[in-house]
């Protein structure tokens, strides 16, 4: 979408070169993403100006202006609106494992990868490490505005000097109040902790909610408000994850894999899993195997 084309978008700009997909985005009122997702790239969120409510890996938590967020390839994430917001602004980057080789000579190698480990890392940036992030922003922006070839040079510089800046407060520890964590958020995650290790089973929101000593109707409420996902739509998004690491198995067909998860029928998996890792099974093994995907 476009200014011309969406009356909400005050301004986008974006950039797309090998390994890297870089988008400015400021846009008026609250906004829910269309559903869940997760990529098998480093999701780097800067939060310029505005608030949204962020639930990644099993945390949720409120991103404010000056929030910098890295979510590891992989992990199923969402955004929602925090209250009434006048105007959100964000940049987005999304950085594979295989972006430009000049990164394994400039970055730490074991470093590099731990940021493609690690969770998610949330930082709540103030003083000169803000105005760091506020003037890369200024000058991603820039640049995503040129074409791409004059741009690149300066972008991949741009991309590692952020990536070093990831890596050197890679230690830091917000407070844990910053994550929310009551009781509505915790029989969430209790859900979900279900969801994720019993995904085979395929439960139906009867049996979880029994599960978790709840009615279904406070479950479908309460997770729907805590991550800005339905019951279902992440239980879905977990079996499509974990059928990408069975795919690798040479050993399995994609029928079996569907019925390991617990997938009624073939056609329905394939459904899914095309909604949601944008491919077929087939073309995603068939990648894999050739070697052209990241991991997820």
């Amino acid at each position: 979408m476009t200014p011309e084309t969406n009356p909400d978008i005050i301004a986008q700009s974006s950039l797309r070169l090998p390994g890297l997909f870089i988008e400015r985005l400021r846009r008026r009122g609250g906004f829910s993403m269309v559903q869940q997702h997760f990529h098998r790239e480093l999701e780097v969120y800067y939060q310029v100006e505005g608030r949204r409510q962020y639930f990644v890996d099993r945390r949720s938590f409120l991103s404010e202006a000056g929030t910098l967020v890295c979510i590891r390839p992989g992990s199923i994430h969402m955004t929602q609106p925090a209250g009434a917001e006048a105007v959100n602004d964000r940049l987005l980057l999304n950085i594979s494992s295989s972006f430009p080789l000049q990164a394994e000579a400039l970055l730490p190698p074991a470093e590099t990868a731990a940021l493609f480990r690690q969770p998610f890392m949330l930082l709540a940036l103030k003083g000169s490490d803000r105005l760091f992030l506020d003037g890369l922003t200024a000058r991603f922006t820039a640049l995503t505005q040129q074409d791409a070839l004059s741009a690149q040079a300066e972008v991949v510089c741009l991309t590692l000097a952020l990536l070093r800046f990831m890596m050197s407060h890679s230690q830091d520890r917000l407070p844990a109040e910053v994550f929310q964590t009551g009781p509505r958020q915790q029989k969430v995650y209790e859900a979900i902790r279900i969801l994720e290790k019993e995904a085979a089973l395929n439960l139906s929101l009867d049996e979880l909610a029994a599960r978790l000593f709840i009615s279904k109707f406070y479950l479908c409420r309460a997770f729907k408000e805590v991550t800005g996902m339905t019951v279902n739509g992440y239980s879905s998004a977990v079996r499509i994850r974990q059928a990408q690491d069975l795919l690798l198995d040479p050993q399995y067909s994609v029928a079996q894999v569907a019925g390991q998860l617990g997938f009624s029928s073939l056609t329905q998996f394939e459904r899914v899993f095309r909604r949601l890792a944008g491919q077929t099974p087939r073309d995603y093994r068939a990648e894999r195997r050739q070697g052209r995907l990241d991991r997820p």
